[in-house]
């Protein structure tokens, strides 16, 4: 990258990796929602000609429509990744949660913490009907 196009090339990564990022799954929080408008802002960014994506193209010195052109086909390979390896694996499902001494947190990372199986803690709290704090802490 010569030196004055270095920093208008480096714009351009940061909207290419936004624009690439695969949406997240449902159920969609704030933050998710969040993520998911910046995605489609930087695909719009990419896709839809305009004044400043052409202005930026130039300064990185490259052709805004032939940019426009690989970043369709681009976003075409992402997006058709996802749907396959949706189809393959199912829905993404949010992580247990666990609430114990007042933190809540994924069950995994509480088992991680107490040094216990993410599965036997499970078994105490759905099978055995325990709370979650006697279920991170009762003796193995």
């Amino acid at each position: 990258m010569s030196g004055k196009r270095a920093p208008w090339q480096e714009v351009l990564y940061a909207v290419i990796t936004d624009a690439l990022k695969r949406a997240p799954a449902t159920p969609l929080d704030a933050e998710a929602k969040r993520e998911c408008s910046e995605i489609m802002r930087a695909r719009d960014d990419f896709l839809r000609p305009n004044r400043d994506f052409n202005i930026v193209c130039a300064f990185a010195g490259l052709d805004p429509e032939a940019a426009r052109d690989r970043l369709r086909r681009r976003i075409a390979q992402a997006d058709a990744r996802s749907a396959w390896k949706a189809a393959k694996h199912g829905p993404s499902r949010a992580p247990t949660m666990v609430t114990a001494c007042g933190e809540t947190m994924p069950l995994s990372e509480s088992a991680r913490i107490a040094g216990i199986s993410r599965s036997t803690i499970y078994q105490r709290i759905r099978v055995k009907g325990m709370d979650a704090e006697d279920a991170l802490t009762a003796p193995t």
